[in-house]
């Protein structure tokens, strides 16, 4: 991913576990169309997180570690406090 704004907009659902590895979709910006077929569009590498050795700074370990400690119900891949709740959380 490139930019700030790409980073902003991630979200959970775009990361699919495939087994041994976890491919990210991108989503469609200004420049980029995102899923399609028009070659020009696409990356010219593949968007995965492979499954390494299995050790605490395996990538697909710590992204699986990240994903199961989300609260349910929040799409959004990054959290962020909020400064004055109007609920009790």
């Amino acid at each position: 991913m490139r930019g700030r704004q790409e980073h902003l907009n991630c979200k959970v659902h775009d990361f699919k576990d495939q087994g041994n590895y976890y491919e990210y979709t991108e989503r469609s910006t200004e420049t980029r169309i995102g899923e399609t077929d028009v070659p020009k569009a696409r990356r010219k590498y593949n968007n995965r997180i492979i499954r390494g050795n299995s050790d605490e700074r395996d990538p697909y370990v710590a992204l699986k570690e990240y994903l199961s400690h989300r609260p349910e119900g929040i799409d959004e891949f990054y959290l962020q406090l909020i400064d004055s709740p109007k609920e009790n959380i």
